[in-house]
């Protein structure tokens, strides 16, 4: 059979297609105006965008780095994007202890991800001196507004019995939580879990959905992990079917 060739130019003038391009560069456009002329969040939306290269705009360091410089101090999503820039020196100079400042100003406001990130902070040492209790704490601020990082990295510790009491039932409580928001980590962690019976009852068909969602989500050690457990699964059932017959 003959191959079909692709129509390239039927899909590039597609009337939809160029509509919704024409409508995310009047937004950008529109946000990009409103930014230059003081709009805080303007500024912030501009600011993330060029960060992740997200919403038509391509990732550009520079220019994310230049914009949430200049959200206000009061914002706290800026505060806290600006501190990822200073993190891993994306658009500026790698600075952890601006960071850890940032972080700290963002959190203060309120805002979840930046008490996840100030925990990672105190947990690691980064840009501060290491404080365990004072991650866990900022861990279960943003954990009780359902940020599913922060309830991943608080399950760990609950897992782990770092800083806190060790408690698998609960650790495998928080991986629940944050799995059900799609947190890849936490859908292995949890995995993990069923897997070893640690927190709740052993349950290998729970732990290979849970790692097969996880690797739909781009995680290769999860597909590797589902893989692994079909085949211990059904080596078990083959075990088990022979000493029936026996």
């Amino acid at each position: 059979m003959q191959n079909e060739e692709w129509n390239v130019s039927a899909v590039s003038l597609s009337p939809e297609l160029v509509r919704l391009a024409q409508q995310k560069q009047a937004r950008f456009e529109a946000c990009r105006q409103a930014a230059e002329n003081g709009n805080e969040a303007a500024i912030t939306e501009l600011g993330i965008n060029y960060f992740y290269g997200t919403n038509g705009v391509p990732e550009d360091p520079d220019a994310a780095f230049y914009w949430l410089s200049r959200t206000s101090p009061e914002n706290a999503a800026g505060r806290c994007f600006l501190g990822a820039c200073y993190v891993i020196g994306k658009g500026t100079k790698q600075d952890e202890r601006t960071a850890a400042e940032l972080f700290r100003d963002s959190a203060a406001l309120g805002f979840p991800p930046a008490q996840y990130e100030l925990g990672l902070c105190y947990e690691h040492g980064i840009g501060l001196e290491r404080n365990m209790a004072r991650a866990v704490e900022l861990y279960a601020l943003a954990a009780e507004q359902e940020d599913a990082q922060a309830q991943c990295a608080l399950g760990n510790l609950y897992f782990t019995g770092n800083g806190v009491e060790q408690d698998r039932a609960r650790a495998a409580e928080l991986y629940t939580r944050a799995a059900e928001q799609g947190d890849v980590q936490a859908l292995s962690c949890l995995a993990e879990c069923y897997e070893a019976g640690c927190g709740v009852p052993c349950d290998l068909d729970r732990a290979i959905a849970l790692y097969d969602q996880a690797a739909a989500l781009g995680d290769g050690y999860a597909h590797e992990e589902a893989s692994r457990l079909r085949l211990l699964r059904n080596n078990r059932r083959r075990k088990w079917d022979f000493e029936s017959l026996q």
